[in-house]
C-alpha cells in the first residue's frame, strides 16, 4: 500500500470575438493506492507491476470574464475525486518510475459573473463541474 499528498494547477483559457474567459484551480490531493508486483528478476534488482489508486482533490476555482471592456471575476470551492492505474518499474528496491491513465470528476460551488447584454449588463450563475481523462508520469523514492 501507499499514499500520496500533491498539489493540483489547472489554468484554460477560451474566447470568441469580444469575449475571454480565464479559469485557474489551485488544489490539494490526497491518495491512496496498492503497488501489485507481477514480474521481478531472480535477484530482485528489478521488478514491475501495477498500481491501482484513488484520490480526492479540494481547492479553489477561480474564473475571470473580460468583455467589451467590462471585468468580471467570482471564486468558488471545488472538489472532486479519481481513479487510475499505473505500470511501475523498481530498481534495487530504492527508486520506481511509472506511467499510467486517470480519469476524474470535480464540481464547485456557485459561480457568478457579469456578462454585458447589449445595453446592459446581465449577472449569470453556474454550477461548474466536469471530467478529466490524463496521464500522469511518477517517479518514488522507496524506504
Amino acid at each position: 500500500p501507499f499514499a500520496e499528498i500533491g498539489v493540483l494547477y489547472e489554468d484554460h483559457k477560451a474566447s470568441t470575438t469580444n469575449f475571454v474567459l480565464d479559469t485557474e484551480t489551485i488544489a490539494f490531493i490526497g491518495a491512496v493506492g496498492s503497488a501489485i508486483p507481477l514480474w521481478s528478476t531472480v535477484d530482485g534488482e528489478i521488478s514491475t507491476g501495477i498500481a491501482p489508486e484513488l484520490s480526492i482533490n479540494f481547492g479553489s476555482l477561480s474564473a475571470d470574464v473580460n468583455s467589451s471592456g467590462q471585468h468580471s471575476d467570482d471564486d468558488s470551492f471545488r472538489y472532486g475525486g479519481s481513479v487510475g492505474i499505473s505500470g511501475w518499474l523498481a530498481y534495487r528496491r530504492s527508486v520506481s518510475i511509472g506511467i499510467g491513465l486517470f480519469g476524474s470528476y470535480w464540481r464547485a460551488t456557485s459561480i457568478t459573473i457579469d456578462v454585458p447584454n447589449g445595453q446592459t449588463v446581465e449577472s449569470r450563475s453556474t454550477d461548474p463541474s466536469g471530467w478529466d481523462l490524463g496521464a500522469r508520469f511518477s517517479v518514488g523514492f522507496l524506504f
